[in-house]
Order: structure tokens, then C-alpha cells, then sequence
């Protein structure tokens, strides 16, 4: 079940963010996320066409945004590396905590990783931004690459770094299961834990979701509404980490029409 939102709630949101949400847009395809009914979502991924030529969906500017608000969307996702690198390629760092995750220590862990993330890549800009799902997701604008198997490769990398410090937290790794969902990381982070006397199997689990680093790799974009939650994903200063709790969180309640 999704939380439903009348047509008229999305053209008055997306009016309001409209401008600020340009910044994650502009240059990279965007798959829509659509809710059509409480039971009904559609990724949509091309421009409704009556042809057969598939053309990938692009955002030039603020009535485009409203087109797609007009159409349901309660999230733009764009691509992490666009195909022709019409924009910066990103690093993504998907956090994603299952419900039993103390929030706190979600925050905890996204410090860490916020910290490695400046030292790795100095002089890069780096997004925080509240998933809308009680995880975070971290953004670093880096350069064009050769291939998007490439940024991959770095992004897995990367990710799997990260775990590896945030386990040196003994806080974290006395109350959080880390891992990563893909299998090579996945398994060389198992034996570093396991070189490292780390036994954490009945901890609720926190994910690194390298799972959407494929050919269509995107992540929801700030301002986007998760349909699970009605949360609102957020943009986060670094710096205001530790003080932002979910009440901060912009919400939208159900409306779903009544049964009569």
C-alpha cells in the first residue's frame, strides 16, 4: 500500500520545489515514479510515445517538472552517470536501515561515512539528503568517466571502505548489522569482520544498496516524496546531522478517497 495524494497536493508541491529540484535533474535521464492508487505505482523510464522510438525522459526546467507533477509523480529519480555524460557522473551511497535501526544510529553511521567521503574525494561538492525512508543517501559530483562500469567499480569500492570504518565504531558494530548488497563486497566485508572477531548476526541490519549500481542506475532526488512513508527526502546539511531528527521530516498524510 502506498500513501495516495490527490493530483492537486503533487502540482502544489512540486510548484513549490520546482526550482531547487533542477540542481539533481538537469543533464541526466529521469526515471518518473508515478502512484496512480494506493496499489498502483509505474517507474517510467521514456516519454509516452505512440511510435516505437523510446525516447529516455529529460527535465529542461520548471515546467517540465510540472508536466510530470500534473501525472502523479511524487519522485524524479535521476540517472547516477547520464549515458552521453551530459552531466557530472555521481558516487552514491545508498543507506538503507530496516525499521528495527535505531535512528540515531543510522545518523551515526552516516557521519562516518560523510567523513571518509570528504577525505576521499577532497574538493568534490558533496549532497546529504534524507532518502524519505529513514536512510540517507550521500552524493559526490566527481568528472566524466571512460565507462559507467568504471564509476561502478569505484563506487563498490568505495562503499565497501566505508563499511570497513564504520565497523571500527564499537558503538555500531555492538549494535548494527552492516553489509552490502553486492555479493563480492558483500563477501569481503563478511571476512574482515570475521578476521575482525565482529559477531553482529542478531543485529537489525543496515544496507549499502549497490544493488542499483547497473545500466539504469539512479537514486530519488531531494524534494522527491517516498510513497511508502509520504516523507519528503530532504536536502541535510552535513554539519546539521546530528541535531536533524524525523520530526524535522516534511510528511504528507493518506488521501485516499473514503469508502463508502
Amino acid at each position: 500500500m502506498y500513501v495516495y495524494l490527490t493530483k492537486q497536493t503533487l502540482i502544489k508541491h512540486w510548484s513549490q520545489y520546482a526550482e531547487e529540484v533542477l540542481k539533481w535533474l538537469k543533464g541526466r535521464p529521469i526515471t518518473i515514479e508515478q502512484i496512480f492508487s494506493p496499489t498502483t505505482r509505474v517507474f517510467r523510464r521514456y516519454f509516452p510515445s505512440k511510435s516505437n522510438k523510446k525516447e529516455l525522459v529529460y527535465i529542461k526546467d520548471e515546467q517540465d517538472v510540472l508536466y510530470w507533477a500534473k501525472l502523479h509523480t511524487y519522485s524524479f529519480h535521476p540517472y547516477i552517470c547520464a549515458p552521453e555524460q551530459t552531466a557530472p557522473c555521481w558516487y552514491v551511497l545508498d543507506i538503507d536501515p530496516e525499521p528495527a535501526v535505531d535512528f540515531e544510529l543510522t545518523k551515526r553511521f552516516t557521519k562516518i561515512a560523510v567523513e571518509y567521503l570528504k577525505k576521499e574525494f577532497a574538493n568534490k561538492d558533496l549532497d546529504l539528503n534524507y532518502c524519505g525512508n529513514r536512510g540517507f543517501h550521500i552524493i559526490v559530483w566527481l568528472q566524466k568517466f571512460q565507462s559507467q562500469e568504471k564509476l561502478f567499480e569505484l563506487s563498490r569500492k568505495v562503499s565497501l571502505n566505508i563499511a570497513k570504518e564504520a565497523i571500527k565504531d564499537t558503538v555500531l558494530a555492538k549494535n548494527l548489522q552492516i553489509t552490502l548488497t553486492s555479493k563480492q563486497e558483500a563477501q569481503e566485508f563478511e571476512e574482515f569482520k570475521k578476521n575482525a572477531g565482529i559477531k553482529d548476526k542478531n543485529n537489525p541490519l543496515l544496507k549499502l544498496d549497490t544493488r542499483i549500481l547497473h545500466k539504469f542506475a539512479n537514486i530519488r532526488s531531494p524534494w522527491s516524496i517516498h510513497p511508502e512513508t509520504g516523507h519528503v527526502a530532504m536536502v541535510v546539511e552535513p554539519a546539521d546531522l546530528e541535531d536533524f531528527t524525523l520530526d524535522k521530516v516534511i510528511k504528507y498524510a493518506d488521501e485516499s478517497p473514503t469508502k463508502s
